[in-house]
């Protein structure tokens, strides 16, 4: 009897699949149905906004909190900073969307510093249609029913449906918000996909990571995030430094290390070998060998599936295919 269980195994893992892959579509499906016809199917709503108690697809707006919402695209209207909105918030102790949402919802918030207003919830509230009454949904998507990765959706594939609900904010005003967005300068890496040489390899002495904006003469500048996000009260340590001088600080300690513990000759030995390699291997004959290697990961990581290899075995043989 046991024999007979095992010998079922694989077969039992190909069902199972097949029945987790099934069900992925049914849900996804279901939920595009509802988003296209403008029901939320998002598992909370936007600050300022809050489901109907009859119907949880139904957005309404937050009372409680909308004022608030108001406030901050009149200030930046106006001309104020986003710095200046989040002082302005935090002095006046206004709540922040986390700290709202853990109030009013069964969400739970980890982060306690986001009980402080900074700049990117700033951005975020400034740059969601959702205040206008349109509901833009299906932002993101998983790369697949086994996988939790989130990805980007291209905006023609997003779910759109305008004038869906009640707006908090007038139309003129929110595109007139987005227009001194866009131009602002310091808005670099929200549109660029380039990333800075250093991004996430410096850091302040506080402990935070060093950001990089460019500023008004469009010339880079290096901040510290927490000071960036709360003010002098948690960081006083880097507010600006020249991306020159951060650059010139780095290639001195590069060069130093480098005279320090390279051996040159060592380099010059090494150097001949790759050399030797390229001249020996052709590159067509490598990206064929690379393709080779991928169909038997490929092929393995079905075996693995089907239950005629373990997780263990899988593990092994695949690390040795990622070395080659």
């Amino acid at each position: 009897m046991s024999n007979s269980n095992n010998e079922m195994t694989p077969f039992k893992s190909v069902v199972n699949d097949m029945y987790a892959k099934d069900t992925s579509k049914k849900v996804r499906a279901t939920l595009m149905a509802k988003a296209a016809n403008g029901e939320s199917i998002k598992s909370f709503l936007p600050y300022g906004y809050k489901k109907d108690p009859a119907n949880k697809n139904k957005i309404l707006i937050d009372d409680m909190v909308a004022d608030n919402v108001v406030t901050i695209f009149e200030m930046y209207k106006s001309g104020k900073s986003k710095k200046e909105i989040c002082d302005y918030l935090n002095n006046n102790k206004i709540v922040t969307p986390s700290k709202h949402k853990e109030q009013t919802t069964n969400y739970y918030n980890p982060n306690k510093c986001s009980y402080l207003w900074s700049n990117t919830m700033i951005t975020k509230i400034l740059r969601d249609r959702i205040y206008i009454g349109d509901l833009v949904q299906h932002k993101y998507t998983k790369v697949n029913y086994k996988i939790k990765k989130m990805v980007k959706v291209p905006e023609e594939q997003q779910i759109i449906i305008e004038n869906n609900h009640e707006p908090i904010i007038d139309k003129a005003i929110f595109y007139a918000v987005k227009t001194m967005l866009d131009k602002q300068a310091n808005e670099w890496n929200y549109n660029s996909n380039q990333s800075h040489l250093l991004k996430g390899l410096v850091y302040c002495s506080c402990g935070a990571r060093v950001t990089y904006n460019k500023n008004h003469g469009k010339d880079f500048r290096c901040v510290c995030s927490s000071y960036k996000k709360t003010g002098a009260k948690f960081c006083n340590n880097i507010q600006y430094l020249k991306e020159d001088d951060l650059i010139s600080m780095v290639l001195t300690n590069l060069r130093s290390n480098i005279n320090r513990y390279l051996d040159k000759s060592k380099l010059d030995f090494k150097a001949k070998q790759v050399k030797g390699i390229n001249k020996c291997n052709d590159s067509q004959k490598i990206k064929k060998q690379i393709e080779q290697i991928d169909r038997k990961i490929k092929n393995l990581y079905e075996d693995k599936v089907a239950g005629i290899i373990s997780t263990e075995m899988f593990m092994k043989i695949s690390k040795d295919y990622e070395k080659r």
